[in-house]
């Protein structure tokens, strides 16, 4: 037998055993990952998203009530859920089907932009090499302002190129608003944004494009980002929201010290062996400017995210459905040659993903969290104040102070305090606020009268402390 093909003999019109096998492949992936999107627990970054949502709903405004330093549109976009799903777990988990939304609209544009760029056989591997990387799966189904922003990039890359081929205006200024509306959701949309600059600009030095195009493309751009700042000038939070979004955000007070390269070597894990080997062959088999453009563009995004000061996995979103891609060009070449290999290269990325997530399924549940927000709802009324400072447990109640959360050493708090100077005790706010449960985060003395003559440690709930009196 030379090839799978000659297995599966039948008339033209039948989809031959090749073409079918990603697609059987991608429907498992997708039913697997819907599995994790249910059962694997909650991340850190995930509640901080949901209760960044509850603070707008019950009329707490951002950057001026309460801290946050990301953009806002993914608070503003789950507050309806409140009205919909209440104070409930239930709204974690709808939320998270929303996430599954935008990740299932990434795959679609995944598939097209590699259709065009590329071939159907290129398109289909992509969205199985991109369900198959764990680094951009565990992170893809969180609630997380990266979600959406990668999908409204893909898109904006899919409509830019659909304007090269076509020439028609309206889906170049479409582009630019999609661009514009992924940097509401996460400032890093702007690493995006310079590379699509970056080819914008060499389409018109190859006398490809005309300059009043550009011109046009960045006014849509820009004003998404000007309508708000007009907004926030308007109601005096301009120069907050400046200060906790960017000059925040570059004041970093940890260095790559032992834990980022332990975050480092993670996120390499993260990426599947074999997709990286199909990357590998495809960034030399590019042969097209798009081609070239796409491979380029995946190359940059990698780097923005290794070379980053801190690891964190999100920062490579963005960057997998390119890799994805090229991925899958390099596969083509096995393919071409040896059908079987091809095959078995598709089936053996497959099944690394999917004992990965196999195992998050079974053994990293979210139970033990929902039990412990369950409890906290039970045992406070929506009158009451919690402290919490990591958002592990208090999602639906009043914090103590504007730094809710980030109150660690080298967090936010500690940054702020850098830049602008803030007065923050633990132990005078919790004499002030009374709060009816307090964690022992960032807590130094949990023997201050302040705390140990008024709160005892719950005993199912280790850190979780109770007031008595």
């Amino acid at each position: 037998m030379n090839s799978l093909r000659n297995a599966f003999p039948g008339p033209a019109s039948t989809i031959r055993y090749i073409d079918l096998l990603p697609w059987l492949l991608i429907a498992a992936a997708i039913g697997l990952v819907a599995m994790l999107s249910v059962e694997r627990q909650f991340d850190h970054d995930e509640f901080e998203a949901v209760k960044s949502a509850w603070k707008i709903f019950v009329g707490e405004r951002i950057y001026i009530d309460f801290f946050q330093h990301h953009h806002p549109l993914l608070y503003y976009s789950l507050t309806p859920l409140f009205s919909l799903f209440g104070e409930t777990k239930t709204t974690l988990f709808v939320a998270r089907a929303m996430m599954f939304a935008f990740t299932l609209g990434s795959l679609v544009i995944v598939h097209e932009l590699a259709r065009r760029v590329f071939s159907r056989k290129v398109a289909a591997v992509s969205i199985l090499f991109l369900m198959s990387i764990s680094l951009f799966v565990e992170k893809t189904i969180e609630v997380r302002p990266d979600v959406p922003q990668t999908f409204f990039g893909l898109l904006s890359v899919l409509l830019l190129y659909r304007f090269f081929d076509s020439e028609r205006r309206h889906l170049l200024l479409l582009s630019a608003l999609s661009l514009g509306v992924g940097f509401l959701f996460q400032q890093r949309q702007v690493v995006l944004i310079a590379l699509v600059y970056a080819v914008l600009a060499h389409r018109v030095l190859r006398g490809r494009l005309r300059l009043s195009l550009v011109l046009q493309f960045s006014a849509v751009l820009m004003s998404t980002w000007g309508i708000y700042c007009a907004y926030l000038a308007y109601t005096g939070e301009l120069s907050r929201y400046w200060i906790l979004n960017f000059e925040l955000n570059l004041l970093t007070l940890e260095t790559r010290g032992q834990r980022q390269l332990g975050r480092l070597a993670s996120n390499i894990a993260g990426f599947n062996s074999v997709v990286l080997l199909g990357l590998l062959l495809g960034l030399p088999a590019t042969r097209t400017r798009s081609q070239r453009e796409l491979a380029l563009t995946a190359i940059a995004l990698v780097a923005f995210a290794l070379l980053h000061r801190v690891q964190f996995a999100q920062y490579y979103m963005m960057a997998l459905p390119f890799v994805a891609i090229i991925a899958a060009n390099g596969w083509e070449t096995i393919a071409r040659r040896d059908s079987v290999a091809g095959a078995a290269c598709l089936v053996a990325a497959f099944a690394v993903a999917a004992a990965d997530y196999t195992y998050d399924i079974r053994y990293r549940t979210n139970q033990f969290q929902l039990d412990r927000i369950e409890y906290v709802l039970e045992n406070t009324r929506p009158s009451d104040y919690v402290y919490d400072g990591d958002i592990e447990f208090n999602l639906f109640r009043k914090d103590l102070d504007f730094f809710w959360f980030s109150v660690g050493r080298r967090r936010g708090l500690e940054r702020y305090r850098v830049l602008k100077g803030y007065q923050y005790d633990i132990y005078e706010i919790i004499a002030e606020y009374k709060p009816k449960m307090i964690s022992n985060f960032a807590i130094e003395d949990m023997k201050h009268p302040v705390i140990g003559d008024h709160y005892r440690e719950d005993r199912v709930f280790r850190g979780l402390y109770l007031r008595v009196d």
